[in-house]
């Protein structure tokens, strides 16, 4: 599968008082340049001068330009975008007044990004698992695919995992988790959870096996049916069962620790 994707855009976050690029977002952007690099798609470093109440002010207080960044705050982003080119990407830098996740998000909806890519602010957390609020609210209102980075993480994608409920939007979390593990040759892992129906509670033991055998059949045929056309360097690994599909996304996860996980 060739990934069609004519642009990625990722979140650029400067600390205030230093005007450099926080670490979240470092890491955020050399991996939007990798995907961008393998999908032949632009680059767009997006950088929002929203400041809410809390926001650690530079020393002597606000910019005249409110939010703009200073001196620095442009020779940083100017530095990531110089790094970007130089790899053979087409890379700009963007500015907005609305809050990040907001500004992101109306982008692709306005069709300006086949891809979001945003970075946790920093690994301070004493949950490492903990999302940060941008990236909640990207994962739950962003119209598109978003891609979500810790700031600790090396890129290094060993194992990717997937989860698919069979839907249409899953066949395209296989194509995207796919793609990914053959670009980094990477293992992949399938994760489906399917449960028994509630009418055929009532049903006998006997029937209810027969039952759970062709859930399991027809998403095992599914998967495969969906993979036979992607480029793997290997077979991928289906992890089947029946189970909620919280509990079985959660248990691969802490099982298999994935250093990509692909869901919808």
């Amino acid at each position: 599968m060739v990934l069609a994707l004519a642009r990625v855009l990722v979140g650029v976050d400067l600390n205030p008082r230093e005007q450099s690029v926080r670490p979240g977002s470092a890491n955020a952007v050399e991996q939007s340049a990798w995907i961008a690099r393998r999908a032949g798609a632009e680059l767009v470093l997006l950088h929002s001068t929203f400041l809410d109440d809390t926001a650690e002010l530079p020393p002597g207080g606000l910019p005249a330009t409110e939010g703009q960044p200073t001196a620095e705050g442009w020779i940083a982003l100017e530095t990531l975008r110089q790094q970007c080119e130089s790899e053979g990407l087409t890379t700009t830098i963007q500015l907005s007044s609305e809050r990040p996740w907001l500004a992101l998000a109306r982008m692709a909806l306005r069709g300006e990004a086949g891809l979001v890519v945003a970075g946790k602010r920093d690994a301070s957390d004493a949950d490492p698992r903990k999302l940060g609020s941008v990236a909640t609210k990207l994962m739950r209102k962003c119209p598109g695919p978003v891609w979500l980075v810790k700031p600790g993480h090396d890129l290094s994608h060993k194992l990717v995992l997937s989860a698919t409920d069979l839907s249409p939007l899953g066949d395209e979390v296989l194509d995207w988790a796919s793609w990914i593990a053959g670009q980094g040759e990477a293992a992949l892992h399938v994760v489906h959870a399917y449960q028994l129906p509630r009418e055929s509670l009532a049903s006998s033991p006997r029937e209810q096996a027969d039952r759970l055998d062709a859930l399991r059949g027809r998403a095992q045929y599914s998967i495969l049916a969906r993979l036979r056309h992607q480029s793997l360097e290997r077979e991928a690994v289906l992890h089947i069962g029946r189970n909620t599909p919280y509990h079985a996304i959660l248990e691969a996860v802490e099982h298999l620790h994935p250093d990509l996980l692909v869901m919808g």
